[in-house]
């Protein structure tokens, strides 16, 4: 019994450290390698970039310029992007995506600005290699002092006070008299000698009357007075005629009629019914036909409540 049971142990994977005690043999599966031991953790994490500073801005205005405008061009990567891109009507950029036409237009700035710097120096070269010649008629024409301007050009018609004209072909600014004088059909010199004659056989004014200034012993409700005058002077038939004619007017609107209605919003009437506000509108305007004079103070009284009483 017990070589029988030793035997099953020992194919279990027990193995006997002593007639009594039984110990576990060690695990190993075949094809297995134990790992090390753990990666220490990092300090820091490096599966991001760390963040760009701004760039830094060029000192030179001209690289600077460039830079904005290649900037500029590379705009158009930004989907939806619908701004100015430099060259890209000029050069009649087309059939190509947003992205494509902003780096077309960016070699087409760089193509141009390439060109002129390099006529720039064949010009400044030419320029150094006729220096060194002796004198010669081209070098002399260029740089001799500018001609002065056409007479023309200092030619000038003084016409009425400190206003001059010049005159000088094709001038379109204004010339005293010539529109209201009728001058027609001539050129600018034959214009403004015409302004310049009828300008001064003008004949002076009639006759002066002073001015007239706040010391002037005048009434200043003289123009009112002239019109009260003359409504009283009026025929009472014609008053009646047009205070009926008014009155009805205004008496006849229904309640929700937005026309006009004398003296209802220029006396700010409210806060009753629609007959009743039409009839007191009614009311001011007769008193203005029969009492003209005394109108302004029947309807702008002072308001003043009235006195109290003691109850004794």
């Amino acid at each position: 019994l017990n070589f029988w049971a030793g035997l099953h142990l020992q194919r279990s994977g027990y193995r006997m450290a002593d007639p009594d005690h039984f110990e576990l043999a060690p695990w190993n599966p075949a094809g297995i390698t134990p790992l090390g031991a753990p990666r220490d953790r990092p300090v820091e994490d490096l599966r991001f970039r760390p963040p760009r500073g701004p760039e830094a801005v060029p000192q030179d205005k001209r690289v600077r310029a460039n830079k904005a405008v290649a900037d500029q061009c590379l705009n158009s990567r930004i989907p939806g992007y619908t701004g100015f891109i430099p060259s890209a009507k000029a050069e009649d950029i087309y059939g190509r995506t947003q992205a494509n036409v902003g780096r077309g237009s960016h070699f087409e700035q760089s193509r141009q600005r390439t060109r002129r710097e390099q006529a720039t120096s064949d010009a400044l070269e030419t320029l150094q290699q006729e220096a060194s010649k002796p004198s010669s008629p081209a070098l002399d024409a260029f740089t001799a002092p500018a001609p002065d301007p056409h007479p023309l050009g200092k030619s000038r018609a003084e016409l009425i006070r400190n206003h001059w004209v010049p005159t000088i072909p094709g001038y379109g600014g204004y010339i005293p008299a010539k529109h209201a004088e009728n001058i027609t059909g001539g050129g600018i010199i034959h214009t403004c000698k015409m302004a310049g004659r009828a300008i001064a056989e003008r004949p002076p004014p009639l006759e002066t009357y002073p001015a007239v200034t706040r010391e002037d012993d005048l009434q200043r409700g003289r123009i009112s007075d002239h019109f009260h005058e003359e409504n009283r002077m009026q025929q009472p038939e014609y008053q009646a005629k047009h205070a009926g004619r008014l009155r009805e007017h205004v008496e006849k609107q229904i309640p929700g009629y937005m026309g006009h209605i004398p003296r209802k919003f220029g006396e700010s009437l409210y806060g009753a019914r629609a007959k009743e506000i039409n009839r007191m509108s009614a009311d001011m305007m007769e008193d203005r036909i029969y009492h003209p004079e005394n109108h302004i103070n029947m309807c702008a009284a002072p308001q003043a409540p009235a006195p109290r009483t003691l109850r004794l």
